[in-house]
Parts: C-alpha cells; sequence; structure tokens
C-alpha cells in the first residue's frame, strides 16, 4: 500500500504483496515459460512491527483474495491498497468491527452527508462523512464511510482516503 508516512503511524496491521520473479524454477521449465511470478504476501502488525503471517502464492493471487481469507481480529485496523476495490469485503470488515483505510479512487462517486472541520495546518484538507452512489458499490457497501483529504507539504501531492473508523 503507498500511503504516506504520515498515515500509516496509526495503523494496526496491513498486508501486502511482493512479486518474486524465477526464471530457473522446475514448475517454470515444466510450463514452457521463461519467467515465472510468485507473490510474497506479508501480513505486519505495527504493534511490534513483526509478521504475523507470510503466504507464497502464484502470481494470479491478488491482494485481496489473500486479504479476504485472513481473520483479523476485532478493532485491527487494516491499510487496503486502492487497485482491489471490494466494496462487499468492506461492508464485511465493518459488520465484523475492523476497520480500514484506504486510497479513493478517481472515479469514486459518491455523496457529502457530513463535514467536520479540519487542521490545515496539519495538511488536512477535507474531513467528510460519505456514501457511494453508483449501484453497485452503493449496494454492496451502504454504510458511512469518512474520506480525508491530506496534503503533503513537501511533495505538494494531495491524497484522498476512505475508511470505516469511528475517530
Amino acid at each position: 500500500m503507498c500511503l504516506p508516512g504520515k498515515f500509516t503511524s496509526f495503523l494496526r496491521r496491513n498486508f501486502t504483496g511482493f512479486y518474486i520473479h524465477s526464471t530457473g524454477h522446475h514448475d517454470c521449465r515444466q510450463s514452457g515459460q521463461v519467467n515465472c511470478r510468485l507473490i510474497l504476501h506479508v501480513g505486519l502488525n505495527h504493534s511490534g512491527y513483526l509478521p504475523e503471517f507470510v503466504t507464497i502464492t502464484d502470481g494470479k493471487t491478488s491482494d485481496i483474495e489473500m486479504g479476504r481469507t485472513l481473520q483479523f481480529p476485532q478493532g485491527s485496523i487494516v491499510a487496503i491498497d486502492r487497485g482491489y476495490n471490494d466494496y462487499s469485503w468492506y461492508n464485511q470488515l465493518t459488520k465484523n468491527k475492523i476497520f480500514f483505510v484506504t486510497r479513493l479512487k478517481v472515479n469514486a462517486k459518491f455523496k457529502v452527508t457530513s463535514r467536520r472541520p479540519v487542521l490545515k495546518n496539519k495538511g488536512l484538507t477535507s474531513d467528510q462523512a460519505i456514501k457511494f452512489t453508483v449501484m453497485k458499490p452503493a449496494k454492496e457497501c451502504p454504510i458511512e464511510l469518512r474520506r480525508i483529504g491530506y496534503r503533503d507539504k513537501e511533495t505538494g501531492k494531495h491524497y484522498e482516503t476512505f475508511a470505516k473508523h469511528a475517530r
């Protein structure tokens, strides 16, 4: 997940995948492929900065597929890559009292239901409650979420996240 360091300070758990390229593995040679790709999925518990799990899968298993199989404890905060939006999984996490944060896709359609004041001197540009308006996301994830805008002072880059968290 590519979130700036300022966001990761509150995370309790996150998982990500690292690609491993192999040219000499037996299964690669048998299938006639010159290069094989494996993914190393790592779950990190931020309370001790230690991996809770490490799994190697074929290059066809995405992080979101792996994430759906995990049993996070209630109260966990999970960082999710925006490339794997799964609105029904977000709803399921919320029902299980597991919080999440992810980057908002540029083309996401939503309505703002309320606004909160922000500390502009901390780089925050918005703090809003939102609901999705497009049929599929609205049906799969009917819950209210938080949309938080942040501008990095060093790079000037603007980030938008959405999350389900009580704060």
